[in-house]
């Protein structure tokens, strides 16, 4: 099963692999992950990937979730320190409508003040963990003393440069990164098209 691969006039990336499964898989990686964070604004790239599961011009929150679940599957991401990556799973047959939701989330500019403030709280939740992780903590900082302090700098940011980030701020990131060129979208499964 070889892979195709397309570039689109916009400079998006296209990977496919057609194989015989039960599920059809589609990413989205933007490269916009915590070295892409402005300074003072650390986590500023979590937070947006938290937001993608939010409102949007198309379509509410609750609707992305439905949409996917409907489709018979599930959606998730991650942040690293490069990429913010969004997959979702489904049945064949919902390629399109899966497409469609990807598409809105990662193009989508609208951010809804009290979604941020919510997903603020579950981040602020979320470096709480991380601190108390001792483990993780030593790691990063054994990265930082051998890489250097951007390699010691954590993903999920810090409670008080998230509690700062404006709508405007994510906004200003996505337009800047959330872009074509700076896109990889991955499919692979059974589907036709």
């Amino acid at each position: 099963m070889a892979l195709e691969e397309y570039t689109l006039d916009n400079g998006l990336r296209v990977i496919v692999e057609r194989r015989r499964a039960s599920t059809v898989g589609l990413a989205a990686a933007v490269a916009a992950g915590s070295y892409s964070d402005p300074r003072g604004l650390e986590g500023l790239a979590h937070l947006v990937e938290h937001m993608l599961f939010q409102t949007n011009e198309r379509y509410t929150s609750e609707e992305i979730d439905s949409g996917v679940e409907l489709a018979g599957g599930s959606a998730n991401a991650v942040t690293t320190r490069e990429y913010v990556v969004v997959h979702m799973e489904a049945v064949p047959g919902s390629l399109p409508k899966l497409a469609n939701i990807l598409e809105s989330m990662i193009s989508s500019r609208l951010v809804v003040e009290e979604e941020l403030e919510r997903e603020k709280r579950v981040l602020a939740s979320e470096i709480e963990g991380y601190r108390a992780d001792d483990r993780a903590w030593i790691a990063r900082l054994a990265a930082q003393a051998a890489l250097g302090p951007e390699a010691g700098r954590p993903i999920e940011g810090y409670r008080d440069a998230v509690a700062r980030a404006t709508p405007a701020d994510l906004e200003r990131f996505k337009e800047r990164h959330y872009n074509a060129s700076n896109t990889v979208v991955a499919v692979a499964g059974s589907f036709t098209g």
